[in-house]
């Protein structure tokens, strides 16, 4: 048996959701639903005994007539765990949910198929209150979590418990003590086993809710007290384990101290008995960057942080040098100056030097021109893969867009019934966020909602210099599935077009499979061996099709006045579909396209420029 151990308080707008969450279980083994609700003020006490009077036999309420929280007592510990007769337990607060209905089978069989595993986590998404969600937990981790993963803080949010019960039977003073329980559960059970993970997002924990944590902790005094407290436990967890992980906990100890420096700031008094427990080492060393974290924040506007800051950066130090110089040639005012920044540091993290500005010698070089110097405010809309279905349809007809099914806010407005047994759901605000079903049969809802949540929730382009994205309205199209009866993924022809007219295409085959990719002229011709192209993934398989003519010209058409645009087509049973329009082809940090030499295939024009939109767009 499996009991879900859930702690309510003025939970009213939540407790339904969690309960319903708890009921849709589909599992191999008997489940009971303990539900502790510490005399809540706000209806959510009517809730739960409602539900309790609906399943009897599943729900076992406890219902306060006074709040113990306020008198100290640890709920889970003292009503929950001594008793509990199960072999897990699984954990759930009353204001948030779950979203699998899995979810509870999928931790059993996992601990059921690993005895020396004392815990089992999954992925979380964060759901800030009423806002949309994001991943709670990075997804690139494929594995467990070990002692010293655990007290750096890693480890699966409350909400992805679940444990064996009798690890619960005898828990250590350091537990009971301190003020965040599952953080130090998290260590009590890496400690006395492994700690599991399932990289799938199973809960939403909801953060910001008003009387959680997260909302107190917002309190400079709270947060003093409860960093306190922490510090205890973890001194406490060291001696009982005879200082056998004494470098981890160290460490955490300094951590949380810096984390928050800025609230002991003006208190430091509150942190001189916090070091009580460190090593004179770590006490010299903790106060050193105390003292240079306040330098930091007051001398922030001053030369000397300045100065400080370039013997640290020397990177700073030339990238300020070469904005000197080229606001000195270029059209640049301090209105360019956060764009310019973020441009340089991409392109010397990505090819370690800066761009040419003046020269432009490079493809990737007159890219980054542009989104300086080209600006206007239609590249917001053309940019917007829904905006700009209207353009295309204006431009060259309603026959080259792919149909159109819906356009959701998020993905709760899905009506999955209504979409045809193939599709395509993308997100309008990125690059990257697809999801291709070829058959709604194998449609999984969780891991779709966890790939579009995410994408509608990226700040996708800025930190690239790609300014457009940052204006546009975040939304999830469904599209028509487009293939042909013979390849997975339809021929994807790349238009490269400068001052309105076809240069070069890169044309891409096999997409999700083995990707391919050749570069051709107008004329339809292999330019490879004309600029050298040398690397593995280049194909043989082009050949010009019925449709080329048709197809440049609908690019031409497309691309306007503009001094060089991206038209992506796609050609699928010999009918043309209409991708996306692109201004920075691979933000103009493509390595496979680095050394073709723009200019050498059409003359780029650098001697006019317009003056930058950003600030006007955010005034409206």
């Amino acid at each position: 048996m499996v009991i879900v151990s859930c702690i309510a308080y003025n939970h009213k707008e939540y407790i339904e959701e969690a309960i319903q969450s708890f009921l849709s279980q589909k599992t191999t083994f008997r489940v009971e639903i303990w539900i502790h609700d510490d005399a809540s003020t706000d209806g959510t006490t009517d809730i739960i005994r409602q539900y309790s009077e609906k399943f009897p036999d599943i729900i076992k309420p406890m219902l306060q007539k006074n709040n113990v929280h306020n008198q100290k007592v640890r709920i889970r510990p003292t009503y929950h765990f001594p008793v509990a007769n199960s072999n897990y337990i699984a954990l759930c607060d009353g204001d948030d949910f779950w979203i699998h209905p899995l979810k509870l089978q999928h931790q059993f069989t996992f601990m059921e198929a690993h005895p020396d595993y004392s815990v089992c986590y999954h992925n979380t998404y964060l759901k800030n209150n009423h806002e949309s969600l994001q991943t709670f937990i990075s997804q690139e981790r494929n594995s467990g979590f070990t002692i010293p993963d655990v007290i750096r803080g890693l480890g699966g949010h409350t909400s992805s418990f679940f444990f064996r019960t009798a690890l619960t039977e005898k828990l250590p003073a350091w537990v009971w003590s301190a003020p965040t329980l599952d953080y130090i559960l998290r260590i009590h059970f890496a400690i006395l086993g492994k700690s599991g993970y399932i990289n799938k997002c199973l809960s939403v924990y909801r953060q910001n809710v008003q009387g959680s944590w997260n909302d107190l902790s917002k309190n400079r005094k709270s947060k003093i007290v409860h960093r306190t407290k922490m510090v205890k436990s973890l001194s406490s967890l060291n001696k009982d384990t005879n200082f056998e992980h004494d470098f981890e906990i160290q460490e955490q100890i300094i951590r949380s101290i810096l984390k928050d420096i800025t609230w002991f700031e003006g208190q430091l008094s509150s942190i001189i008995p916090l070091t009580d427990v460190l090593h004179v080492k770590n006490k010299l060393r903790l106060f050193k960057r105390i003292i240079f974290g306040i330098l930091k924040i007051k001398l922030n506007r001053f030369f000397f942080y300045k100065t400080y800051s370039y013997l640290r950066n020397p990177l700073g130090l030339s990238l300020d040098m070469k904005w000197y110089l080229d606001c000195k040639s270029l059209p640049l005012t301090n209105d360019h100056k956060e764009l310019y920044y973020n441009i340089h540091r991409i392109y010397f993290k990505s090819f370690r030097r800066f761009p040419d500005l003046k020269q432009c010698r490079e493809f990737n070089e007159k890219m980054q021109w542009l989104k300086l110097f080209d600006q206007d405010e239609k590249i917001v809309t053309l940019s917007d893969k829904y905006l700009v279905r209207d353009f295309v349809k204006k431009m060259v007809g309603q026959q080259y867009l792919p149909t159109l099914y819906q356009v959701c806010n998020n993905f709760d407005d899905i009506r999955l019934e209504e979409l045809p047994e193939s599709f395509v759901m993308k997100t309008n605000n990125d690059c990257g966020t697809v999801l291709l079903v070829n058959n709604k049969a194998d449609f999984i809802e969780w891991e779709a909602r966890e790939l579009l949540t995410k994408g509608l929730n990226r700040k996708f382009g800025w930190e690239y210099g790609d300014w457009a994205y940052k204006f546009i309205q975040p939304k999830i199209i469904i599209e028509e599935y487009l293939t042909d009866s013979i390849n997975y993924s339809p021929d994807d022809y790349k238009f490269f077009v400068l001052n309105g007219e076809v240069t070069f295409v890169w044309y891409l085959y096999n997409r999700f499979q083995d990707i391919k990719y050749q570069l051709i002229d107008r004329n339809g011709h292999d330019v490879k061996n004309e600029y050298h192209l040398d690397f593995r993934e280049y194909g043989t398989k082009f050949q010009k099709p019925p449709q080329w003519e048709e197809m440049i010209s609908v690019a031409e058409k497309l691309a306007g006045s503009f001094k060089f645009i991206r038209v992506d087509l796609y050609l699928t049973n010999d009918r043309i579909s209409f991708g996306e329009l692109t201004f920075w082809t691979g933000s103009g940090l493509s390595k496979i396209l680095k050394n073709l030499h723009l200019g050498a295939l059409d003359n780029f024009d650098r001697s006019t420029s317009k003056p930058l939109v950003i600030n006007s767009i955010l005034q409206e």
